[in-house]
C-alpha cells in the first residue's frame, strides 16, 4: 500500500473533520502529527509540524476533490491575478526569527511564506 500526504492542517479538530468526511465517502486515511502539533500548536508550518492527512495514491485524485484541493494556485486577494511569486527573503533574518520563536517564546505566531503580486505589486500571505 503506497501513502501519500494529501494535506497539512493546523490543528486535530479540522484534520479529524476531514478525516471523517473521506471515511464517509469510503476512503481510508490516517493523521500523522496529531499529538506534537496539539502539544506545541504555535508551530504549526515550522520543522515539519502540522497534522497531515495520508490517503493511499490511488484515493488521491477522488480526496483532493472531496477536500477542496482541487485548485493549488495561489491567487493575490488584492486584484485577483495569479501572476505571483514566492517572496525571497535574506536567509539570516529567517534564520534569527526561528532562534526567537524556538529558544525565547512558543508565543509567537506561525512563519508563513509572503507572496507578492507581479501585476499589483501587493504583499499577501497565503495560509
Amino acid at each position: 500500500m503506497t501513502t501519500v500526504i494529501l494535506t497539512t492542517l493546523p490543528n486535530t479538530i479540522d484534520a479529524h473533520m476531514l478525516k471523517n468526511l473521506l471515511e464517509r465517502e469510503g476512503i481510508e486515511s490516517f493523521l500523522v502529527n496529531e499529538y506534537f502539533t496539539d502539544w506545541a500548536p504555535y508551530y504549526y508550518n515550522i520543522l515539519g509540524s502540522g497534522v497531515q492527512i495520508v490517503v493511499r495514491i490511488k484515493d488521491l485524485a477522488k480526496a483532493r476533490k472531496i477536500a477542496g484541493l482541487g485548485n493549488s494556485q495561489v491567487t493575490c486577494p488584492s486584484c485577483g491575478s495569479s501572476n505571483v511569486q514566492l517572496k525571497h527573503e535574506k536567509p539570516k533574518r529567517k534564520f534569527t526569527l526561528l532562534f526567537i520563536v524556538i529558544f525565547l517564546t512558543s508565543l509567537i505566531g506561525n512563519l508563513l511564506n509572503d507572496y507578492v503580486c507581479e501585476d499589483c505589486n501587493s504583499e499577501f500571505r497565503a495560509y
